[in-house]
């Protein structure tokens, strides 16, 4: 008989421990959700977009394989400026970096201003032709405490 209540008060417990930490992990889950929209005026919803192209200039990168990713730097740029979200301003900055033996910032999100600028610095970037070494130096967005960011990388192969 006391072990039966004894059970029947750890289940008691059990359940009311977790029933307290569902609620709390919902609410969790709700503030995170709140995180991701920035409100503009309490009335437009602006999704910030920034993405930084890391291009490989070095000699083993050879010049048709340094076209191919600068040709595709540019038409990715020109596909994300044209991208529209119904309900949502979607705010796109662009910086590009290119790397051998040392980084070379050649477009930073501070001087973002519009496609016709970045693709400019895009189309004039030349391969260095040195050996690559890890790039170190990379352009610093301004960040809010919602932002998240996610990273891509993709190995170029010869």
């Amino acid at each position: 008989m006391r072990w039966t209540l004894v059970l029947v008060c750890l289940g008691l417990l059990m359940f009311s421990d977790s029933t307290e930490a569902q609620g709390k992990r919902r609410k969790k889950e709700k503030e995170r959700a709140q995180n991701l929209i920035i409100r503009e005026n309490g009335k437009t919803l602006v999704c910030p977009v920034e993405l930084a192209f890391l291009v490989d200039s070095s000699e083993k990168a050879k010049l048709q394989l340094f076209e191919r990713q600068r040709d595709f730097v540019l038409r990715f740029s020109t596909r994300l400026t044209q991208l529209q979200v119904s309900g949502w301003r979607v705010r796109v900055r662009l910086a590009l970096l290119q790397y051998s033996s040392s980084v070379s910032v050649e477009h930073n999100f501070r001087d973002w201003q519009d496609l016709d600028v970045f693709q400019s610095r895009c189309g004039g970037m030349a391969p260095s032709g040195t050996a690559p070494t890890l790039p170190t130096r990379c352009p610093t967005p301004r960040r809010c405490s919602s932002e998240r960011r996610p990273a891509v990388a993709s190995g170029w192969r010869c």
